[in-house]
């Protein structure tokens, strides 16, 4: 089972993200668009003015692309009064001209104080390079001051790639793109009121698709089957491997709730026994009955090889003659040659038979029997220990039939035999 769960890619509405937020993924989607206005491929951002009339274009457009130009006072300056001031002021004069009167659809909202940007633009602009601080505290939550100089900050770092060619994208394991992102969100929802901000490490979630919950469920079970590992290669080095597997290993069941007595979370329970009719448990050796006049090497891949053996990449060898491989186009003749016909192989002759898919061998003992009932074996084969369990079930069912009458005392001794016939 997987821990994740399937979530769809939520869509926000354009006129949300751009004019009316009201919860604080809007206003990281919007700084998210903002990122690649000011870093990456503008196109792309929904923030982009693409229309021949200005009038619909924003404030902010031409001074956010200097960014990737120049960083300083004065371009940081002009970038951030025009998207966290003179923008908010805008859209505060669009709403009170609005012809819709809808009191419930006002949004209220507050423009940044250009002597605010101003001043945490010189603190920012006062650091040095000794004293800069590289990665901040993820689980803050930064007041609007903090929030304009973390902001500026890692515009200074963008830039600098940017001028290395690079172009920006988002990802929530690059502590730069996630610094802008919880930073420029944050300066966003000050901008709406009664929107909270967020820190650097809530912004991750939320613009990431995290759910930590179900990643931890993820780290738990990956830390168990580790630790499985381990011991797998500790008895691999010991020469106790396979023999001892059993003993070391075990299934390990990660519970949704805490159970019995001493509620667990954690339920062991030891390996089962190797099933004595499967060929990988068991000896990698088997014997395959079939009439060797009637049977193709192709009907041989398809019905034993990959029907009933499952394999999924499979190659034959008799001795060092090649038979089939699925990579060598120089084998492709024999395919269509009964087994008969084939020089190399005759009754009791041994097959290497290879699994690429799985690095899984298996030696194949053919013995050609031509009186096989196909009611019974409809694909023309059958395992060697199946014929016998037939035969041995004929003989005892014959043999009671001879030996004993229908009375109470053979009932309590038949139904065993039946069973084992089965």
């Amino acid at each position: 089972m997987n821990a994740f769960q399937s979530h769809k890619k939520k869509v926000y509405p354009i006129c949300t993200i751009r004019s009316t937020p009201d919860k604080p993924v809007h206003c990281i989607v919007w700084a998210k668009e903002l990122l690649k206005l000011a870093f990456g491929i503008q196109q792309d951002s929904m923030l982009h003015d693409d229309g021949e009339d200005t009038r619909q274009h924003s404030v902010f457009g031409t001074s956010v692309s200097k960014l990737r130009i120049e960083v300083s006072f004065n371009t940081l300056n002009a970038a951030f009064i025009a998207l966290f001031h003179t923008e908010i002021i805008r859209q505060i004069a669009l709403q009170e001209h609005s012809p819709t009167g809808d009191v419930a659809n006002i949004v209220e909202r507050k423009p940044i104080e250009t002597s605010v940007i101003e001043s945490a633009l010189r603190r920012s602009c006062s650091v040095t390079n000794e004293t800069r601080e590289k990665m901040p505290d993820d689980r803050a939550v930064w007041s609007v001051d903090e929030s304009i100089y973390q902001l500026a900050e890692v515009c200074r770092r963008l830039r600098e790639r940017c001028s290395k060619k690079e172009i920006i994208e988002f990802d929530k394991d690059d502590n730069d793109v996630m610094v802008f992102v919880a930073a420029a969100a944050n300066l966003r929802a000050a901008n709406y009121v009664k929107i909270p901000l967020q820190s650097l490490y809530d912004a991750k979630g939320i613009a990431g698709n995290i759910i930590p919950a179900i990643a931890t469920t993820n780290a738990i079970v990956a830390a168990l089957q580790t630790s499985q590992l381990v011991k797998l290669l500790g008895l691999k080095r010991s020469g106790l491997y396979p023999s001892q597997v059993r003993k070391s290993c075990a299934y390990v069941a990660c519970n949704r709730l805490v159970v019995g007595r001493g509620l667990f979370l954690l339920n062991s329970t030891s390996l089962d026994e190797p099933q004595p009719n499967c060929f990988v448990c068991r000896a990698s050796q088997i014997d395959i009955s079939l009439d060797m006049n009637k049977m193709s090497l192709k009907t041989f891949v398809d019905n034993v090889l990959i029907k009933h053996l499952n394999f999924l990449k499979p190659a034959v060898d008799a001795g060092d003659s090649g038979l089939y491989d699925p990579d060598d186009e120089r084998l492709q003749c024999f395919l269509a040659l009964n087994l008969a016909e084939i020089s190399s192989l005759s009754d009791g002759v041994m097959l290497a038979a290879t699994d690429f898919a799985t690095d899984l061998e298996l030696s194949i003992v053919l013995h050609h029997k031509s009186d096989l009932d196909p009611e019974k074996y409809p694909l023309g084969f059958a395992m060697f220990e199946d014929i016998n369990k037939c035969d041995t079930a004929e003989q005892d069912k014959s043999s009671k039939k001879r030996a004993f009458p229908k009375d109470d005392a053979f009932q309590e001794s038949e139904e065993p035999l039946t069973k084992k016939a089965k």
